[in-house]
C-alpha cells in the first residue's frame, strides 16, 4: 500500500483517510504497508497519524517496499496483486509469478477494501509474453554486472518484456537488481529468463526480434558513473531494501575494511 509519507499525501491525504476510517472501512485481505517520511517533530506527529489510520483499517503496518521479503510473499499463478508500487518493485513481483499493474493510492486502498483489483495490463495472460529476446553474451558474474546489465537494457527497451538467454544467477538478489535497474531507466514491469522465473516456458508466442548484451556496453555503463569518489561522505544502501543475505554482506564488508555495521 503506497500513499504513507505525510510528506506525499500532506493534510489532503490525512483527511482522506480520515473519511475511510470514519465510514468503518476495513481490508478484506492482506495488506501492507510501503515506507513513511521522516521529518521534525512537526512532519513526525502528522506521520504518526497517517501510520495510526492505515492500522485502524487493518493493514498491517510494515513500512517496507518489499513485503516479499516478510509474510506476504505472492504465489505463482495464483495471486494478483493491487498496490501502487515503485516500478523496480513491480517489477520484482511480476517476473517471480505474481501479477500487478502499478496503480494510484486511492485505486490500492478500494482494491484491499473490496478484495478485488481491475482486470487489465499485466493481470492477463497475453499482455505477460515476452516481446524480445536479450542475448547475454557479456559475462555477468557479481551484483554490479546485473546491475549494469539492467540499467542498459532499461535505456535500450523502454517498456518491452524480456526474455533473457545465456543468464545464470547465482543469486535471487542478482534478479532483483536487473529488474530494479531496468525498471530504473526504463518502463519494464516484467521479464523472463530462461530457466528461472517460473513463466519462461509459456513467455514466447510468435518469433520475437532477437538482440545481443556485450561486454563493451557494460563497459559503457560503468564508465559513464566514474567520477572523483574520494569527497563521498555517505553512502545509502537499499533501494530497493536489502535482504538479510545483502545486509550480512554489506556488514562483512565493513569489518574487513576495519569500519562499524
Amino acid at each position: 500500500m503506497q500513499g504513507v509519507s505525510y510528506k506525499n499525501i500532506g493534510d489532503a491525504g490525512i483527511e482522506f483517510l480520515r473519511d475511510f476510517v470514519e465510514a468503518g472501512s476495513k481490508v478484506s485481505v492482506y495488506t501492507t504497508l510501503n515506507p513513511a517520511g521522516i521529518g521534525d517533530d512537526e512532519f513526525m506527529e502528522k506521520q504518526m497519524e497517517v501510520l495510526e489510520l492505515y492500522r485502524k483499517m487493518g493493514i498491517e503496518v510494515t513500512s517496507t517496499c518489499t513485503p516479499y521479503y516478510g509474510a506476504n510473499l505472492p504465489k505463482f499463478g495464483g495471486d494478483h496483486v493491487l498496490e501502487r508500487k515503485l516500478r523496480r518493485q513491480l517489477c520484482k513481483l511480476n517476473s517471480g509469478g505474481a501479477r500487478t499493474n502499478r496503480e494510484g493510492g486511492p485505486s490500492s486502498l478500494a482494491a484491499a477494501i473490496v478484495g478485488k483489483t481491475p482486470n487489465y495490463g499485466l493481470h492477463l495472460d497475453e499482455n505477460r509474453k515476452a516481446t524480445v529476446v536479450v542475448e547475454v553474451q557479456a559475462k555477468v558474474k557479481s551484483f554490479a554486472d546485473y546491475s549494469a546489465l539492467g540499467y542498459h537494457l532499461g535505456k535500450t527497451l523502454g517498456n518491452d518484456v524480456p526474455y533473457f538467454k545465456n543468464l545464470k544467477p547465482e543469486k535471487t538478489e542478482f534478479l532483483k537488481e536487473l529488474g530494479a535497474a531496468m525498471a530504473a531507466t526504463g518502463s519494464i514491469a516484467l521479464y523472463h529468463v530462461e530457466g528461472e522465473t517460473p513463466e519462461y516456458r509459456d513467455a514466447i508466442a510468435d518469433k520475437l526480434e532477437t538482440i545481443t548484451v556485450e561486454d563493451s556496453d557494460l563497459k559503457a555503463v560503468r564508465e559513464s558513473f566514474q567520477d572523483d569518489w574520494s569527497e563521498i561522505g555517505m553512502i545509502l544502501v537499499g533501494c530497493p531494501h536489502a535482504s538479510l543475505p545483502e545486509v550480512k554482506e554489506i556488514a562483512e564488508l565493513l569489518r574487513m575494511r576495519g569500519g562499524s555495521p
